[in-house]
């Protein structure tokens, strides 16, 4: 079983001013079980978005069996026991956005692309940021993003 830990990509929420994107991080024991204690928080109430801006990914815990089952663990532990084969597993909470999404800068899209923080699906469905990929850079399409744009506006203003 692979330890994993790393940005999530997609998580923090849209806007002018994008929210920080949530971390994973997932380890277990090799050879003799484990006690994990544990707090964390952002699970109830993820961090909210501001003035247009969109909710960050709430918080989570679990734990992967040795099976590969994904069980849900409390957000604060005094002692989970993990044994050898097992994983434990958290989500931290991403940020909430500030602003409209549909007006972040393209080219910060498009950079928040290649850095994984946001998907190209994100950037076209939340951003309105239409990307194409040319001579194997992505690149803004101008025009298809302004058409875009206009349209999520009208769309969010009917």
């Amino acid at each position: 079983m692979g330890e994993r830990n790393g940005m999530v990509t997609g998580v923090g929420g849209a806007g002018k001013w994008r929210g920080g994107p949530s971390l994973v991080c997932e380890f277990g024991p090799r050879f003799d079980p484990m006690i994990a204690a544990y707090i964390g928080n952002g699970s109830k109430y993820p961090p909210n978005g501001i003035l247009g801006g969109a909710a960050g990914r709430s918080s989570e815990a679990y734990k992967i069996t040795e099976e590969g089952e994904k069980v849900e663990l409390p957000l604060i532990s005094d002692g989970e026991e993990i044994q050898p084969g097992e994983r434990i597993g958290s989500y931290n909470s991403g940020g909430g956005g500030y602003g409209d999404p549909l007006e972040r800068d393209p080219e910060m899209v498009r950079d928040d692309v290649k850095r994984e923080v946001v998907s190209t699906e994100g950037a076209r469905n939340e951003y309105g940021v239409v990307l194409q990929t040319q001579d194997g850079e992505r690149i803004v399409e101008q025009q298809e993003t302004k058409r875009l744009r206009e349209r999520l506006q009208t769309e969010a203003s009917e």
